[in-house]
This record gives C-alpha cells, structure tokens and sequence, in this order.
C-alpha cells in the first residue's frame, strides 16, 4: 500500500462503479469532508501521463482535472464528476438534432479540442457516449482513457484503439493519429446529429454543412481540417446565420415551442395595432402625427422587446440586477433564457 492509496482511502469513499472493463474502470466516488461527488479513473501508464497534463490547462468544455497518483494497483486519476446526460442519450430519445443545436454542441467540442490540442494531446475516442451535456447546459468532453500525446518522431501509433465508426482510418495502424484524427469523429458526430445516419450513408441537405462533414470525414489526414479552430471557422458563418436572430429576439431564444407560439402571436398583434395607428397618422387629419408615430413605436415595438428583456438589458443595470427577481417575472420576462 503506496501514501497516495492511503490518502485515496481516507479522503474518498467510493459509491459505485461506472465501467468495468479493464484496464480503464471507473468509479463514482465523494469526497468525506465536502461531500462532493468525483470520478477516479483507472489507465495504462501511457493515457496517466497524457492526462497530467490537463493539470497545466483548464476548458469549460473539459472536466475539472483534480490529481493523478499511482499505487501498487495502477495508475489513476480524479475528476469533477460532471452530472447530465450524454449525447448518445438524447440522439436514442429524439434520433436528430436542430441545427442550431447540432451547430452549438459542435462548436463547443471544438472549444475543448483546441483546448488539448495545444498542449499536444490526441482524445482518440470522441463519440457520442463520451459527450455529456451538463445539467447546467454545458458540453463536456469525457474519458480519456486512451489518449495519447503526438510524438513527430513516429509515423504511426504503437496501439490500434478507438470505436469503430467514429476512428480516423489512421487508429487502424496506417498513420500517426494526430488532432486531425479527433476532427473525423467530430464530422462523424456532427452528421449523426443532423441525420441520425453516419456520413456514408446519408448527408445533411444543407449544402454548406454537408461540404463540412465531407471535410472532416476525408480518408486523407491532409485533405481534413487540419486544427479545431479551422472547422470551427468553417461553420462560423453558418452557425451566426442560424442563431443571430435566436439570440435576439425574444421568445425564439429558447428555442421552446410554446413560447414561439406565444411570442409570434403578440408579435403579429403588435404590428397590427401599429400599422393601424400609421395608417390612422397618415391619412387622417391629425395635428401631430409624428408624435402618434412614436407613440405607436413605443407601445407596440419597445415595450414588448424591453418586456422580453432584450439584450439581457436586466444584467447590465446594477441597481436592477440586484433587486430580488419576483418569481412570475423569473420566466416570463427579467430571465427569459436562451
């Protein structure tokens, strides 16, 4: 019995086992002091020293890296345990993705890509079973069991891992996996979102998110995306068109159908009381029409919007954002989140 398993065993208490395939268990453990629910992950010594490097660095999109120890059982990690459901979860339940939806979550795994790419370090495994979005709202990229950091000294990989289906044909031992590698199941993944179907049997429609995953997807490691950040400039453009006006306007931030419905009948009301009032401005005899014009601007355009809390105006305005929120307004109007 090593220090580190001494510390473990009277620090941590474990609750119960996640994964029982070896050599990369996992177990739900709490801290004894804080109650504070972890994960401790069993590697080879390979993925262990990939994975002390995340104590360098830290991501939102990545779990909280805590400390790695070795004992006379193995190598082994701490990390934040991370409570929601994983992709592969919500693609089971609604088999497609909006693409809005689809967009984000890419988005945000490229976040956490880059993230370990910078310090050198390969996931090899990105699928959707490793892909948890938080209760929180978050995407979080887990386990990485057998990661592994790039050595520009060898043309391919000692191992062939990965999952069938999301592996680069590189992980089958013809090249070196690369950040290239965790692009192609990022494709991959991204396709199955927005078809439910992998690449080779169906595309997106869209023309410009369809020319991406074939992109990501290509066989040759040369003709992909050769960093995160370069596909997540290439759908840039795309996700901008989809979400801008989302993020705007009020009632369509959620993306929840009765508040579409809701919004998109106050906003036809509105525009019918106000061009009832430019018409009556403009063509009956009115001593100020101009002032009927902003009148009708007011009640019918900027108040329904500041209503809607537009720009989040609440969460700049000190004096407001302190105030204690009454709870009907909670949903309807100070917090109408996106």
């Amino acid at each position: 019995m090593t220090l580190a398993s001494d510390y473990f065993d009277h620090r941590y208490k474990i609750l119960d086992t996640l994964d029982h395939c070896e050599p990369h268990r996992t177990w739900l453990i709490r801290d004894r002091e804080t109650s504070q629910l972890f994960v401790r992950k069993q590697m080879d010594q390979n993925a262990w020293e990939t994975s002390k490097l995340r104590r360098t660095f830290s991501n939102p999109h990545l779990p909280i890296f805590e400390f790695a120890y070795r004992s006379d059982e193995g190598f082994f990690i701490i990390e934040r345990f991370v409570a929601g459901t994983t992709l592969q979860d919500v693609l089971d339940e609604k088999k497609t993705l909006p693409t809005v939806d689809a967009i984000r979550i890419t988005t945000d795994l490229l976040d956490g890509l880059s993230a370990i790419h910078e310090h050198g370090i390969v996931h090899r495994d990105i699928k959707p079973t490793n892909i948890i979005i938080s209760d929180d709202g978050v995407v979080k990229l887990l386990d990485f069991g057998i990661s592994r950091t790039i050595d520009e000294t060898k043309t391919r990989d000692t191992h062939i891992l990965g999952t069938a289906g999301y592996a680069a044909p590189e992980q089958f031992g013809f090249l070196q996996t690369d950040a290239r590698t965790d692009l192609f199941a990022v494709g991959i993944i991204l396709n199955q979102m927005l078809t439910g179907e992998l690449p080779q049997d169906k595309k997106p429609t869209d023309k410009t998110l369809s020319t991406i995953v074939s992109k990501a997807t290509s066989l040759s490691p040369e003709e992909r995306f050769q960093t995160a950040e370069q596909m997540k400039k290439a759908i840039r453009y795309k996700r901008i068109r989809s979400e801008q006006w989302r993020k705007i306007l009020p009632g369509f931030r959620s993306n929840t159908r009765w508040k579409i419905i809701f919004s998109t009948a106050v906003y036809i009301i509105c525009l019918v009381l106000m061009a009832g009032y430019f018409y009556d401005a403009f063509w009956m005899v009115r001593i100020h029409p101009i002032m009927e014009m902003v009148s009708a601007t007011l009640v019918f355009v900027i108040s329904p919007l500041l209503a809607g809390n537009l720009f989040y105006w609440d969460r700049h305005l000190p004096i407001i954002r302190d105030l204690p929120q009454p709870k009907i307004l909670l949903k309807v109007t100070l917090h109408y989140s996106p």
